[in-house]
């Protein structure tokens, strides 16, 4: 089974530079430091082969086995007994490095005479010596030894091109997204905390069993485990492919989490000799989850303003962003409308729609200073735009059906004032339907009208009267109109 999250590819503004140097890195330690590894190790082979070593130790090895009770091995053991060289000595010599248990045995009661042991042990120390050259040695994970430095440093190592490619895939394809969402230090913090929770979770299933472990995978499976956790219940677009079957499909980034897990406790249970780390994955998972979850529980979670990238989002551009706020409001899921627009507002902090939008969230909310507020950011924006006046008239009406104050107290530049300086007859014309059915708002509409015939006889410009006849025609008992038919009868 193949899961993969698919988003579009980072921006200029949104490189993921931690992400692309851990990258890096992982190709420099495969391509430059472990280029010598494979020639070290064919060195060291025949230097097993050559001193003899080999032949002491396959029979030890075996005696071993048996005295430890491990006798399905020796029996396995005796299958590659019969493998012709350099294939016998090379499995052969691989699992004694691994087993620990075997080395303390040998030296204490392997060998039944000290002469026996010091040709043993002086053998030993020659090949010991020379495999020590190779990096991969030296620094991957090994069985039944827990050192924190190989536990770390293992992941940074790979078997082979193909193991390397892999890893820098899936490295890339969730890494860039959980570093957008992290910032830098916190993905890295993620990335170390991950491979060591990863390597811990080899070690204690694979405890007591000669083995070894290397490879970036632990690490990006709790990149996988993080993004799971941080996008929660957010639908975001992903690709499966399940033996036959495959398609693409929308569906919230939590329900990834017990998918990669289960489908890697059940290949963990079922293939335990596969040689895949498939402890090491589940581990990574379990472990970048709840990294993630106490990220979340101390306020360092999402930054919103890259959320876009999970749901294919262009962060760029404000237009898909506030697509994507309405269509949560209409979901009513507050919160994840809130936070699209944030970013949406902090780069367009006076654009109508997005600010009706802002407002909507908090009276939906019941939030009624936070409503006030908006409300007050809203009707003090100037337009000239039929439409944007049509908004701001509707917002009126709600925000006083509400219990809102229309314009508020304290501010200096209301939507009155705003209709008065830039509206025209024709505009006016626009614009007057959503202001003709009464909902208890009609002094406040009476009174902007006013304003509007005032100033446009101050100006010189409109049809003053025919404004002052519509204020007493649709208003009559309001205050305004009283007034308005007081200037009438003046001429």
């Amino acid at each position: 089974m193949l899961i993969l999250p698919l988003h579009r590819v980072p921006g200029r503004r949104s490189i993921a530079w931690c992400t692309f140097t851990l990258m890096l890195v992982n190709l420099f330690v495969f391509i430059v430091l472990q280029a010598g590894d494979a020639r070290v190790r064919a060195d060291a082979l025949e230097q097993y082969v050559d001193s003899g070593l080999g032949g002491i130790e396959a029979p030890l090895y075996g005696r071993y086995l048996e005295a430890s009770g491990q006798h399905a091995t020796a029996t396995e053991l005796g299958a590659v007994m019969q493998l012709g060289e350099p294939e016998r000595s090379a499995m052969l010599s691989q699992r004694i490095d691994l087993d620990p248990a075997f080395h303390d045995w040998a030296r204490r009661e392997g060998f039944a005479s000290d002469a026996d042991r010091s040709r043993w042990q002086q053998a030993r120390a020659g090949y010991d010596a020379l495999k020590g050259r190779s990096l991969t040695d030296r620094f991957m994970l090994r069985g039944n030894e827990v050192d924190v430095l190989r536990m770390f440093t293992a992941a940074f190592l790979h078997a082979d091109f193909g193991h390397l490619l892999g890893n820098l895939i899936f490295l890339f394809l969730v890494g860039h997204l959980v570093e957008a969402a992290l910032g830098a230090w916190r993905y890295l913090l993620l990335y170390v905390v991950a491979a060591l929770g990863a390597s811990a979770a080899a070690l204690a299933w694979r405890w007591g069993e000669p083995s070894a472990g290397l490879g970036a995978s632990g690490a990006i499976a709790g990149l996988m485990g993080a993004y799971c956790v941080l996008w929660g219940r957010r639908k975001v677009r992903f690709f499966y492919w399940f033996f036959i079957y495959f398609d693409y499909v929308r569906a919230p980034a939590i329900w990834l989490l017990p998918a990669w897990l289960g489908w890697e406790v059940l290949q963990m249970l079922l293939f335990r000799d596969a040689g895949v780390g498939f402890e090491a994955h589940a581990g990574g998972l379990v472990t970048g989850a709840l990294v993630a979850l106490a990220f979340k529980h101390m306020g360092e979670g999402l930054e919103e303003s890259r959320l876009a990238l999970a749901e294919d989002i262009d962060a760029t551009r404000p237009e898909p962003q506030l697509e994507a706020a309405l269509q949560a409001l209409g979901r009513m899921e507050l919160d994840i409308a809130e936070q699209r627009l944030r970013p949406v507002l902090a780069s367009h902090p006076h654009w109508l729609p997005a600010r009706v939008a802002h407002y909507r969230v908090a009276r939906y909310a019941g939030h009624r200073e936070h409503a006030q507020a908006r409300a007050a950011h809203v009707l003090s924006i100037p337009s000239a735009r039929a439409d944007e006046l049509a908004q701001q008239a509707e917002l009126a009406r709600d925000a006083i059906g509400f219990g809102l104050q229309v314009p508020p107290r304290g501010a200096g530049r209301g939507w009155p004032a705003a209709w008065s300086r830039q509206a025209s007859a024709p505009r006016r014309a626009a614009c007057s339907k959503p202001w003709t059915s009464p909902r208890g708002d009609e002094a406040v509409v009476a009174m902007a009208w006013l304003r509007l015939a005032l100033a446009e006889e101050r100006s010189g410009e409109g049809d003053y009267r025919a404004a002052l006849a519509l204020i007493v025609q649709r208003f009559p008992g309001s205050e305004p109109a009283g007034k308005a038919r007081f200037l009438l009868e003046q001429g």
